[in-house]
């Protein structure tokens, strides 16, 4: 039987009652909690390992002996390309979220198992389930999808580069999580801190709006906003009240006017959700 793998839990295929199941052990209730709902939600709408028992801390399930899509991307590295798994695991996202509204939020691929001759995806390890976007999950899975050692090789981006093109991904999204999965490992979250982008002067010297000036066909605000957005922050403030309108930001005033950069300061830091904040000039 092929080993299972969790960082949170113990987890052993082994055999009871003539027949192959994977029992998992809970090292906290409220996860097996979790984890029970998720099953039972998805049982019916999509294919799921069947509950054959379970208790408070213990989940005994059936054994699919089916190959995880990990081990799906290393037998291509070794013997060539197939689209087809890559397309049913992005229909698989997208039918999950459609009969559920929900989505994993760890993408490992460990978690998902690819029976070949029934074209069939099957979700496993389903520790946690949150109201994610397709595009947010897709490009987290992307993302994680290119991480496995060795990086980057030619059928790890071209499996990114076809989930992509079905989910309608731009590079942008990808790059954001790819760098936000990095900074994961590195031990830091940015999607706990906020950004700041001065653009509240009054460009006396350059004789019209800093921000505005267009740079390769984008604002310089624009540059700066996408360059936070590719390093996964998510509270993006634009200090000056003139500045340009950018969907998913948030522009603030200054309390005290005609401070210069440190009035603007002042007032995004008042405002920021994130202990921690990355200030960037508009140029």
């Amino acid at each position: 039987m092929m080993p299972f793998y969790s960082k949170r839990n113990q987890v052993y295929p082994c055999c009871r009652e003539e027949m192959c199941v994977v029992e998992k052990h809970f090292h906290n209730l409220a996860d097996w909690e979790r984890e029970c709902g998720a099953y039972n939600s998805i049982a019916g709408m999509l294919p799921v390992p069947k509950i054959v028992r379970k208790s408070p801390g213990l989940l005994v399930l059936e054994y699919l002996p089916y190959p995880s899509f990990l081990s799906v991307l290393e037998e291509q590295e070794r013997y060539g390309f197939h689209e087809e798994p890559w397309i049913a695991l992005t229909k698989w996202l997208q039918d999950c979220f459609e009969r559920t509204g929900m989505l994993p939020s760890d993408t490992n691929l460990r978690n998902f198992l690819w029976d070949k001759q029934n074209r069939r995806v099957y979700g496993i390890d389903l520790e946690s389930y949150s109201s994610l976007s397709v595009s947010d999950c897709g490009a987290s899975l992307i993302a994680m999808l290119l991480s496995y050692d060795p990086c980057d090789t030619q059928i790890k981006i071209t499996a990114a580069g076809l989930m992509a093109s079905y989910l309608k991904l731009d590079q942008s999204k990808i790059s954001a999580s790819c760098n936000s999965l990095r900074a994961r490992r590195a031990g830091k979250d940015p999607k706990k801190m906020s950004g700041i982008i001065l653009a509240g002067g009054k460009s006396r010297r350059m004789g019209q709006n800093k921000s505005e000036l267009l740079l390769r066909g984008k604002s310089l605000l624009q540059w700066q906003v996408e360059k936070m957005r590719s390093l996964g922050i998510e509270d993006i403030m634009i200090s000056g009240a003139s500045a340009l309108r950018i969907p998913d930001t948030r522009t603030v005033q200054d309390e005290y006017p005609d401070r210069g950069p440190l009035g603007g300061l002042h007032a995004c830091l008042k405002q920021a959700r994130n202990p921690q904040c990355l200030v960037l000039g508009v140029d």
